[in-house]
């Protein structure tokens, strides 16, 4: 009896230690679901469930702190959000209107609440403009969130400030060494690795290396030898706010031309007639190039998301890594 007592103990230990999170959907559509589902965004783990109002999707594979993507199909379009949940019994309450699925209400997660409570305080930061307080925080929550991966996820925030800082970087870098290679399973681990160590140890682009392909299809490469500086404009043609930042960029081309600084797009898409076509609509006459699928530019430079841009000037050292347009726009002194 005390055998049998003891395996039922160790029976239910094992049991909880698999299944981790499990998710109670309640999801209000506007309109025909055909199917719902949950991922972990390191890919671990997918559920699917035909639509219902309440679906219940058990985790067993993932982190007791993980982020996951939480959606919905509509014939073949995908609707979601975004949501980090810790382990336990997690109801979350969706909607589906004609063009966002969105997460409501949260009930029983306390990191949740967690992260809300993070981006309220560096939005207000962000607002105010205070970069100190911004990075003294950022560090902080990376160091008090050591043993999970949402460190990682801060850690994102942190590079897309202090990309052009290599003082600032390597702060991150000797935060981020106590936790080793503890989650080198999640997704942003590779990203944040490859960012800090490029930042720290690539100076310098030699562009000439690289092989690109220009329209019609042509194997081409890069000289750099006409400009002061060049705006390496990394993108793709799905990328939504890459085409809203193309209208900048031609609004401000001559301008930048003026000050003898050149633009050059290097999308990562494959070849393709609507990649021509898009530049040709839009008169989008600055040099566009296409990376080629060996020997890729983005890898070198551990560009990891777009649109990114990388500022060169004519001997291929790196001035400088930015998020957005604007920012380079700031960097040359040139009005928005």
């Amino acid at each position: 009896m005390r055998l049998l007592t003891l395996l039922l103990f160790l029976f239910t230990l094992c049991f909880k230690g698999f299944s981790q999170t499990n998710i109670t959907l309640i999801l209000t559509a506007g309109k025909e679901v055909a199917k719902v589902y949950a991922m972990d965004i390191s890919q671990k783990e997918k559920l699917t469930s035909t639509y219902r109002d309440t679906v219940n999707l058990n985790f067993t594979k993932t982190s007791n702190i993980d982020l996951y993507n939480i959606g919905c199909y509509v014939g073949k379009r995908q609707f979601w959000d975004q949501i980090w949940l810790d382990s336990g019994n997690i109801e979350i309450h969706a909607h589906l209107d004609s063009t966002t699925f969105k997460i409501d209400t949260v009930i029983n997660s306390r990191f949740f609440n967690y992260v809300a409570n993070f981006h309220a305080k560096y939005d207000d930061y962000f607002t105010r403009n205070d970069t100190i307080q911004i990075n003294r925080f950022l560090l902080d929550r990376i160091d008090a969130n050591i043993d999970n991966p949402f460190s990682l996820w801060i850690a994102m925030y942190y590079l897309n400030l202090n990309q052009n800082s290599k003082g600032k970087v390597d702060l991150l870098m000797q935060t981020l060494a106590k936790q080793g290679d503890k989650f080198s399973w999640f997704s942003c681990f590779p990203v944040v690795k490859g960012r800090i160590k490029s930042v720290l140890s690539t100076d310098r682009l030699n562009i000439s290396d690289f092989d690109f392909i220009g329209k019609q299809n042509t194997k081409t490469f890069l000289t750099l030898n006409k400009a002061d500086y060049y705006v390496l404009d990394f993108w793709f043609l799905g990328c939504a706010p890459c085409r809203a930042e193309h209208k900048i960029i031609a609004k401000k081309y001559n301008q930048l031309l003026a000050k003898n600084i050149e633009v050059i797009g290097i999308a990562t898409d494959e070849y393709c007639k609507q990649w021509e076509k898009y530049l040709s609509a839009n008169k989008y006459d600055w040099p566009n190039y296409l990376q080629a699928s060996k020997n890729k530019i983005t890898e070198a430079l551990k560009v990891s998301g777009t649109p990114y841009y990388v500022v060169i000037n004519s001997n291929g050292d790196i001035i400088g890594r930015f998020n957005s347009f604007m920012e380079v726009l700031k960097k040359f002194n040139l009005n928005i």
